[in-house]
């Protein structure tokens, strides 16, 4: 998956055309769907979890 496939996914998951990821989600997405690894993601408050 690349990352404008994943930003359109996203995008239509919150229905806002204008959505970004936040620092670091496409990295984590990347590192589990394209790279197939273990991922521990911790995240801060407001993170998008």
């Amino acid at each position: 998956m690349t990352r404008h496939e994943a930003l359109n996914l996203l995008r239509l998951a919150v229905d806002n055309s204008e959505a970004q990821f936040r620092d670091d989600q496409w990295e984590a997405v990347d590192a589990i769907v394209n790279n197939q690894q273990k991922l521990f993601v911790v995240q801060r408050t407001g993170w998008g979890k």
